[in-house]
């Protein structure tokens, strides 16, 4: 998991925090078989999304852009006003990250390797 996350994140000092509270979301998404509602994730990494949400976003963040998390948002039930209110549910995907690596690194050293001719 190491390699992984240093992949994601680099090795800066700052991002040390950063690495840490997505490795409790990843090993905590890992157990789940399932989605996994946002309420459940803040209260297993004891931060709140009102009071601090870069930090609460900012793993979740890289973490789907590397596509080693999906999400999805389902409406889940109505407002007295009768707007729609909406959960946002997360899983692991550990397959579409490989594909995503395997695509992108291809892709990049393809072209690298096309300037040096």
């Amino acid at each position: 998991m190491d390699n992984v996350l240093h992949l994601i994140f680099g090795n800066h000092p700052k991002s040390g925090t950063i690495k840490s509270r997505a490795e409790v979301i990843l090993r905590f998404l890992k157990v789940r078989v399932d989605w996994v509602a946002l309420d459940d994730i803040e209260k297993e990494i004891n931060i709140s999304r009102q009071d601090n949400p870069s930090m609460f976003y900012k793993p979740l963040s890289a973490l789907k852009k590397w596509r080693l998390v999906d999400s999805v948002r389902r409406a889940t039930g109505k407002t007295r006003q009768g707007n729609n209110t909406y959960t946002t549910y997360y899983k692991w995907t550990p397959e579409r990250f490989l594909v995503y690596l395997r695509d992108t690194l291809h892709a990049k050293c393809e072209t690298e390797l096309k300037m040096f001719k």
